[in-house]
């Protein structure tokens, strides 16, 4: 937004002029926009040193809402490119967390990158929500990091390091302006080539009608579904993030709606 009247457009599209005028139930923060592709991390604090356990790229709405809709899992051994931006990322951060002097701690970050470029959004001393730390990193690591924290804390046996990292697309429900009539069966589920379903937890029901997202809070109670893409063949165009994103956006057109 470059001036007062995009700011009231954008306004008006997160809370329209025809809805209740009491303070919206999630609060706001007005920032500046930083530029790049945002990132989720989990990592932790092993003592006084980072150690980064799984990079996520975030797909987002359009802004102004920008509601994350779905996060791949970055795999630095997949190529060159990962393993550079997993370098960066990482540095980035081992940086900040010593600046911070944060210790012994589980970590959640929020970054904007871009090819000169790292922004922190937000950097918390806690583990991320939305079924990420819990279920998607753990798949696609193999390290549940509360686990392996509290092991550290009663002077256990652990590891914050990932023997290797699947290439994951944790996605939600983001239909909007519809009514559902029929939801599929996960066994049910016409998936691509290539394309398996590691989990599965839909939480509509026929009758419901989907909001457009705006919020976490729209969209999170609806469930989610995790994919897994086998890796692409040699003279294949398409790449693991294609085929995976793709893959979702056809699960989402076998909602039956109105």
């Amino acid at each position: 937004m470059n001036n007062p009247r995009e700011l009231e457009q954008a306004l008006t599209c997160i809370f329209p002029e025809n809805q209740d005028t009491a303070a919206p139930a999630e609060d706001y923060v007005l920032e500046e926009a930083a530029p790049g592709v945002e990132y989720g991390v989990d990592a932790c604090m092993d003592k006084d040193r980072f150690r980064m356990i799984l990079l996520r790229k975030k797909l987002l709405t359009p802004p102004p809402a920008r509601q994350a809709i779905g996060y791949l899992s970055v795999n630095p051994r997949e190529d060159e490119t990962q393993r550079l931006l997993w370098e960066r990322a990482a540095a980035y951060l081992t940086e900040t967390t010593a600046l911070l002097g944060l210790k012994n701690c589980l970590l959640h970050a929020d970054l904007m990158i871009t090819e000169n470029s790292i922004f922190a959004i937000e950097l918390s001393a806690r583990p991320s929500g939305h079924n990420l730390h819990n279920l998607f990193t753990p798949l696609a690591t193999g390290i549940d990091m509360a686990e392996q924290y509290i092991r550290s804390q009663c002077n256990m046996d652990y590891t914050y390091e990932p023997a290797k990292t699947e290439k994951l697309l944790i996605h939600y429900f983001n239909l909007e302006q519809c009514r559902i009539k029929t939801i599929p069966q996960a066994s049910q589920l016409r998936l691509p080539q290539g394309i398996t379903l590691k989990a599965w937890n839909c939480r509509i029901t026929p009758g419901d009608y989907m909001q457009k997202v705006t919020t976490g809070h729209s969209l999170m109670g609806r469930g989610y579904f995790i994919l897994q893409s086998a890796p692409p063949r040699p003279s294949a165009s398409e790449t693991t993030e294609t085929n995976l994103i793709n893959a979702a956006h056809h699960i989402l057109t076998q909602f039956e709606t109105e």
